[in-house]
Formats: structure tokens, C-alpha cells, sequence
């Protein structure tokens, strides 16, 4: 997978636009999380759906934080494409495992 989306991604503004989409992606995610806290009753699963939501909150600081750190210290475009996805993947996950854990 990571091949895939970075292996397109060849120039400073393909990029930032990546980072944008990314930007976005997680941002359109946190309303989603927040219907779900509100619907939750059972306690567990609304305290484990805030964990979830500040761990999508602390990716878009690190995802901004990241940016700069491959500009600031030269990284090539592929490096810094696999680290984004790297966290887009960590984002996803932590998701996944928040929606599994209230089917169980």
C-alpha cells in the first residue's frame, strides 16, 4: 500500500497536497467519533471512543509537526511520503480498533 500512494507522489506539491488530503481525512473522521461518543451509553465504550478521538487529534498535531520536520531538515519526497502514510496507517488502526472493541 505504501508503495502504491507514494510511488505517485514525486514533487514538493504532490506532497503538500498529500498532507492536505491527509489533513482532511482525519478531520472529516473526528465528527463521526463525536456522534459516536454522544450515542454511547455504556461508559467503557464512550471512555474508550475519547481515547480514540484524542489519538486522532494528536495524529493531525504530529502530521503538521511532521510537515515542517521534512522541510526544516530536507527529507527527500519518498521519505517523508512513507512517514505520512506511516501515520495515516497508525490513524486507521487506532480507529479500527476502537469500532472492533464495541462490537465485542
Amino acid at each position: 500500500m505504501i508503495a502504491g500512494i507514494c510511488s505517485g507522489i514525486k514533487t514538493e506539491k504532490e506532497l503538500d497536497e498529500y498532507f492536505h488530503y491527509m489533513t482532511e481525512q482525519m478531520k472529516g473522521i473526528l465528527p463521526m467519533v463525536d456522534m459516536m461518543i454522544a450515542n454511547e451509553a455504556h461508559a467503557g465504550m464512550k471512555a474508550k471512543l475519547k481515547v480514540a478521538k484524542k489519538h486522532i487529534e494528536e495524529l493531525i498535531k504530529r502530521k503538521d509537526a511532521l510537515r515542517k520536520q521534512c522541510k526544516d531538515h530536507k527529507k527527500s519526497v519518498a521519505e517523508c511520503c512513507k512517514l505520512a502514510e506511516n501515520m495515516r496507517t497508525e490513524m486507521q488502526t487506532a480507529i479500527a480498533k476502537e469500532i472492533n472493541a464495541m462490537k465485542h
